[in-house]
């Protein structure tokens, strides 16, 4: 079976923020008192938007709450000593990080560097769709596979393949589509 590759369309421009406020760790926390232990994203990662962030703490104090900024802008926040949460990121190098406060006012952060990288070279445009991984008129069979990439001034809640108008599959709370 062979099919001609519509567009790709943008299903939405509204951020789903996703919050656990009792999230375990997800990794093995710093033994320094207090101190916040970033599980993900790595340091220095080449990561694409939404990004995953998973961080805990570790205070001889009860921490009361845990913020995440992105480049110095308050993106979600709380009231946990643990917290897992997903932030959007614009092509290029940001730094993430993640602060807490403990009962006696203290605060105590950790920086996380990353590079936003898209799939490939995309249209500058506002809110058009890049298709990265065929040409467009393609003639394939099944199964083919497509990555594709948003650019758009809003935050993209999700991603959808759209085959003779008929969705084939997306993706939720990303720029980014590989199917």
């Amino acid at each position: 079976m062979k099919f001609q590759l519509p567009s790709i369309f943008l299903s939405g421009t509204v951020l789903a923020l996703l919050v656990a406020p009792n999230a375990q760790a997800l990794c093995p926390l710093s033994q320094v008192n207090p101190s916040v232990t970033v599980c993900t994203p790595a340091l220095n990662a080449l990561v694409q938007s939404m990004v995953h962030v998973v961080a805990g703490t570790t205070d001889s104090n009860t921490v009361t709450t845990m913020q995440v900024y992105v480049d110095n802008k308050l993106t979600s926040s709380v009231k946990a000593s643990t917290l897992d949460t997903f932030v959007t990121l614009a092509v290029g190098n940001h730094t993430i990080t993640v602060q807490a406060w403990d009962t006696t006012g203290k605060s105590f952060k950790t920086n996380v560097p990353v590079a936003m990288q898209p799939p490939c070279a995309l249209n500058p445009a506002n809110q058009t769709v890049t298709i990265c991984s065929l040409v467009s008129g393609s003639l394939v069979s099944q199964p083919f596979h497509v990555v594709a990439a948003a650019t758009d001034s809003n935050p993209v809640k999700g991603m959808t393949l759209f085959i003779d108008g008929v969705g084939k599959g997306g993706i939720s709370n990303s720029v980014s589509l590989d199917m």
